[in-house]
């Protein structure tokens, strides 16, 4: 059952043991190609990443970066891309989400695939027993380098 909007927000240690279900959407494809997740609040925005790469159907070929709260968030390279945190260092339970907050998720910035990240569900740690877990999905992700969406299309 969804988390009512007027649901409290939980304590740090809460958000980080909570189970948060995710419904991941990527943008600019009809129909819609999406999955369904479940992960714990401890799960670092890095290993969120990967998580979503195999979920999606991805290689992890390409740089990405996560938006959240409006800050961009991601993983440091040498003499590439920076970011003021490190994404190996953020948690999702960091934040005070509740049903229906939303943010991206970027993959390969020459194709731009974005994806959008809705909140559907903050659950008790007991939702879940082994975790990530994908409870559902539709349609196969597009294969790397067809050029985004544009170029799937």
């Amino acid at each position: 059952m969804p988390q009512s909007a007027a649901a409290p927000i939980l304590s740090g240690t809460d958000r980080l043991a909570a189970v948060y279900q995710l419904k991941i959407h990527l943008l600019g494809i009809s129909p819609q190609i999406c999955r369904r997740v479940l992960v714990r609040g401890v799960t670092t925005l890095a290993e969120l990443h990967h998580v979503f790469q195999v979920v999606m159907g991805w290689d992890n070929w390409h740089l990405h970066r996560f938006k959240l709260w409006g800050k961009e968030y991601g993983i440091p390279y040498a003499g590439g891309i920076s970011f003021a945190d490190d994404a190996r260092r953020v948690h999702l339970g960091d934040f005070p989400w509740r049903a229906n907050d939303k943010f991206t998720y970027t993959y390969d910035f020459g194709d731009y695939w974005l994806h959008q990240v809705r909140v559907e569900q903050v659950l008790p740690p007991t939702a879940l027993s082994a975790h990530p877990v994908c409870v559902s999905g539709r349609r196969a992700c597009p294969p790397e380098e067809v050029g985004g969406p544009e170029g799937y299309n």
